[in-house]
């Protein structure tokens, strides 16, 4: 057995014994859980529209990060990938937001109850029966707060809103899960979702960062759809020649997004900023580049053939630089998937997100910030 299968086995079986059972979710079994609730990286966390994540329990010094899913059929789909992606980063952090983890966050799915009574139930970020997936459209339930996080089915593979959204739009903070989930990969899938939790807590990609070009190189032109997107942007625009045109895609967000590439999935930042004009994140580098980070592109990321770009360097669309105990540059290496939010990542968390609360937390668990029914 390959050791990346057998990493995936001892993945499942942690995850599987953890799931069901985890303070502070509700379960993924049924529409009414059986349980009960209980008690270095890179990052842009600041734009015109783009803050951290605020203090939204000043009792407790938390930045409770209130989720729920589109709809009975996403969580169904989607809830045990999701939690699972929790999962990974609770264990990095040492626990959710508290004076022994030292930072401040805490996911919390949103819930209702019948009765004082009654158990918790998972409450739907839109009304019964409103949600339409084709179209992308649904009737937001007013029981649930309009900065929740939104976990959703995608058909564009994994996908997440950066950081908090100073908007008051219902949806704004959206996490997207493929809809063309595999059994077989359910460990890797769930590795993917915890990269875009990452990103819901306002990180980027560790290769973006000002100073990647001396850890990783890029090759663009390796990139899935660049060169039909270059050769299109050259017909379109008659007065651009090959150099200009590898600049743009390169360096400025519109023009990939507008010729579809994926190219500005890995831009470095300009002046300091990343992202479109109209979301524009600053990018922290107080830290080391971090090379374990779950943050950074492997080499078969986003490629145009993923068959030859793990067997061929030449194939590949990032690349770790090798250095000998000089740091003087000796070749290249493929960069491995980090399956795993790594010390890092816990510590980019700490650092923008400490702890400054009670050094006794209440024993009750986060309100959730609506009322009433389900919908």
């Amino acid at each position: 057995m390959k050791c990346f299968d057998i990493f995936f086995a001892l993945l499942i079986t942690i995850l599987s014994s953890t799931l069901a059972c985890s303070p502070p979710y509700l379960e993924c079994s049924n529409d009414k859980p059986s349980g009960n609730l209980s008690k270095r990286g890179t990052g842009g966390l600041r734009g015109d529209n783009i803050q951290p994540w605020p203090i939204n329990r000043p009792q407790a010094g938390l930045r409770v990060i209130w989720f729920c899913f589109a709809s009975k059929e996403d969580r169904d789909k989607l809830c045990n990938y999701f939690y699972g992606g929790l999962k990974m980063w609770e264990q990095q952090l040492g626990g959710w937001g508290s004076p022994t983890s030292g930072h401040s966050i805490y996911f919390q799915e949103t819930f209702f109850k019948e009765t004082p009574e009654s158990m918790p139930g998972p409450r739907f970020c839109f009304k019964d029966g409103t949600w339409d997936y084709e179209k992308e459209t649904g009737d937001w339930n007013p029981y649930v707060h309009p900065d929740t996080l939104m976990i959703r089915l995608s058909k564009k593979s994994f996908w997440s809103t950066v950081a908090y959204r100073t908007t008051n739009d219902p949806g704004r903070h959206a996490l997207g899960i493929t809809d063309d989930l595999d059994p077989n990969k359910k460990a890797m899938h769930i590795s993917y979702v915890a990269h875009e939790i990452g990103h819901t807590m306002g990180m980027v990609h560790e290769h973006q960062r000002k100073d990647r070009d001396d850890y990783v190189t890029v090759n663009y032109h390796n990139i899935v759809n660049y060169e039909q997107a270059k050769t299109q942007f050259l017909a379109d625009d008659k007065t651009m020649d090959e150099e200009g045109a590898d600049w743009l895609l390169q360096t400025t967000y519109t023009y990939p997004k507008k010729y579809d590439t994926p190219a500005y999935e890995f831009m470095k930042p300009n002046e300091g900023q990343i992202g479109p004009p109209t979301d524009l994140l600053w990018v922290d580098h107080r830290e080391p580049f971090d090379l374990e980070s779950i943050m950074l592109y492997h080499s078969q990321a986003h490629v145009q053939d993923r068959e030859k770009a793990s067997r061929e360097q030449d194939s590949c669309s990032i690349l770790k630089i090798v250095k000998d105990d000089h740091g003087n540059r000796i070749g290249l290496d493929f960069v491995r998937p980090n399956w795993l939010p790594s010390k890092g990542d816990a510590a980019w968390v700490k650092r923008n997100y400490p702890y400054q609360g009670p050094q006794t937390l209440p024993q009750n668990p986060p309100q959730d910030p609506g009322s009433g029914p389900a919908s």
